[in-house]
């Protein structure tokens, strides 16, 4: 199941009608053991992490039964306690065995297990939303302790659960709904997520080309600190607005925080973004457009 996404002040809609879950910045799994002696650990799409990922394959091996699937987020932790996505890219991209071994050690995966869709080898993707949550916890408590597997609780209670993510800097909260199904590879709201969002007024220095519109992507700047880019939130009217604003430099501008990647220079202007925080890098995450600063002074 894919989600939906609201604001932070559209919560109390919610209240009553769906329960909230951690949001973990990680990468999608699913844990399957339907077939003996052949226990898979695969992406929703079908691609198989079984060689990337050898210390969760063997828990599973060790201690999920037969017959299950288990959907969750890979995750990797950061000293802090915080998820760090790109680490957990890595680890389910790689298949070097030396890298393998090396990142097993540096970069352990924990699997966060939110939802069970087959147990016994039969589907229960039209079993509600409760009773896959509770056989879910029962089977992880049957098999407790794991070191690579952990059980994703709720709460009914969505703004005390969100003044928590905030106040602990988690990604945000998944919204699910009291007696919902589950649909494979279906977007619905049944599902929401809802992520803490920031407004920021930044500088751009420049923006990396494209062969398919007037630009890929905005260079960003805060407080002369490159802060990444921004590429999304464009419409047709923002896409031309902003190629006249950008007054070019001749040639190409290297940045000390970016020493392999080049970017056309342009005479600095101001925009407002929305973005999702900081990642672990200190740039902005999922920076978002949101409009020119004084659109007055565009030529």
């Amino acid at each position: 199941m894919l989600c939906e996404e609201i604001e932070p002040d559209q919560l109390e809609v919610y209240q009553g009608l769906h329960y909230a879950e951690r949001k973990y910045n990680g990468c999608r799994g699913l844990l399957d053991t339907r077939k003996t002696n052949n226990y898979m650990i695969n992406n929703r799409r079908g691609g198989n992490y079984n060689y990337s990922l050898p210390e969760l394959l063997e828990e599973m091996v060790e201690a999920l039964p037969e017959g299950c699937v288990i959907d969750g987020e890979i995750c990797v932790w950061r000293d802090n306690d915080v998820e760090d996505f790109t680490l957990a890219q890595r680890r389910v991209s790689t298949r070097q065995p030396s890298k393998v071994r090396e990142y097993r050690r540096t970069m352990p995966v924990t699997f966060m297990a939110f939802d069970l869709i087959y147990t016994q080898g039969v589907s229960i993707y039209n079993t509600t939303y409760e009773m896959r949550k509770a056989m879910l916890e029962e089977l992880i408590a049957d098999i407790e302790p794991l070191n690579h597997i952990e059980c994703v609780y709720n709460s009914p209670r969505l703004r005390q659960t969100w003044d928590t993510a905030i106040d602990e800097g988690w990604e945000g909260l998944v919204l699910k709904k009291s007696g919902s199904l589950y649909f494979p590879e279906t977007r619905t709201w049944d599902w929401i997520k809802v992520k803490p969002t920031y407004n920021e007024i930044v500088t751009v220095i420049g923006y990396t080309k494209s062969t398919k519109r007037q630009f890929r992507s905005l260079v960003l700047v805060k407080d002369d600190k490159y802060m990444g880019h921004c590429g999304q939130g464009f419409s047709d009217e923002d896409l031309a607005k902003i190629d006249k604003r950008m007054l070019k430099y001749h040639g190409f501008v290297k940045w000390l925080e970016l020493p392999d990647e080049k970017g056309v220079a342009v005479v600095p202007f101001k925009i407002k973004i929305k973005h999702y925080g900081l990642g672990p890098d200190g740039h902005y995450k999922n920076a978002i457009f949101e409009g020119i600063v004084d659109e007055s002074n565009t030529t």
